[in-house]
């Protein structure tokens, strides 16, 4: 639910971990501080999915190639329990709020940011690919790396981080660059 309150909200899979945390923040409309419940309620569903992170190992490289390799005689499946116990908690959620609309508005921001577009084209084509090679390869996911790198800060694991921010870095200038038409755009 806290993926879908705000549009820049940069770990939408929060969701999954944080659904039940709902609850918290149901019993009363903010209205003071808007952007600082925000802001709050961002920073406590980031801290719970660090810990839930920590806790289920995927911070690990080690974990996730065990699950990338099936063919391995100690294939690690825990990964894909994780992630189908986060459907299980995220979709219904996602579900009633999306079909059923049980809650109008999120208590913590003025809308929900929901994704209008829907194609699938070469940059999304591309990134999947770019995605999936670097965990695969690595074995780590950003968000996990993130953690990693904060918990523990070993260095292969910032050179990851910090390679990701590169990346991230120069396809949004890529971005703005194509979507511009070429013109210069201010950085600021």
């Amino acid at each position: 639910v806290f993926g879908l309150m705000h549009k820049d909200n940069i770990s939408t899979h929060v969701s999954a971990y944080c659904c039940c945390c709902c609850c918290c923040c149901s019993c009363m409309q903010f209205t003071q501080e808007p952007k600082a419940v925000a802001l709050a309620t961002e920073l406590v569903a980031g801290v719970l999915f660090a810990f839930g992170l920590v806790y289920t190992g995927m911070v690990r490289p080690t974990k996730v190639i065990a699950f990338l390799s099936p063919l391995y005689p100690a294939w690690d499946l825990s990964l894909m329990f994780v992630m189908g116990g986060a459907l299980l908690v995220a979709l219904p959620g996602f579900q009633l709020i999306l079909r059923k609309h049980i809650i109008k508005k999120p208590y913590c921001e003025a809308n929900f940011s929901i994704p209008t577009r829907n194609s699938i084209d070469p940059t999304l084509i591309l990134g999947g690919i770019l995605f999936g090679a670097g965990w695969g390869i690595s074995g780590m996911c950003p968000g996990p790396a993130v953690v990693a790198a904060v918990a523990k800060p070993v260095p292969q694991v910032v050179a990851y981080v910090v390679a990701m921010m590169g990346g991230m870095w120069a396809q949004g200038l890529w971005e703005r660059a194509t979507t511009s038409g070429g013109a210069p755009v201010e950085t600021s």
